[in-house]
């Protein structure tokens, strides 16, 4: 339904690939233009501080990083770079000299809590739900 959407009588050079952007997906030296929005600020996995009893990052219950331990954000602020450093790196082989890439990032001021973010107000009542949902099948 999305390529049936391009408007018609103009040439486009598209395609939907299977596969993470946090890896190569394309050839070497073939990409004119890259555009992504909204999609960067999800990670390619839970950073393992996370899920590990016994580091000062437990989060155990929680999908939101707000009114939790410094060391939570931690995790995920070295998560990211990672997956950032592996996405540029892709892109990198894929573009051609001279291409051009458009990136739309969330984000948020320094200094500001996660909870002050635009996104942190939707995050805690979904996680209150999915814990729910979680406990009725435990």
């Amino acid at each position: 339904m999305l390529f049936k959407s391009l408007p018609p009588g103009r040439q486009y050079f598209v395609s939907g690939v299977p596969g993470s952007f946090h890896s190569r997906l394309f050839p070497k030296a073939s990409l004119h233009f890259v555009y992504s929005a909204y999609a960067l600020q999800w990670l390619s996995r839970v950073p393992q501080e996370l899920s590990d009893i016994n580091s000062p990052a437990y989060n155990r219950g929680r999908i939101f990083y707000s009114n939790s331990p410094n060391e939570v954000g931690k995790a995920y602020t070295a998560q990211y770079a990672m997956d950032m450093e592996r996405f540029l790196a892709a892109r990198a082989k894929e573009m051609v000299p001279g291409g051009l890439m458009a990136l739309l990032i969330p984000g948020r001021p320094d200094g500001t809590l996660p909870a002050e973010s635009s996104i942190g107000p939707i995050f805690q009542p979904l996680e209150s739900c999915l814990v729910d949902m979680a406990n009725e099948w435990s």
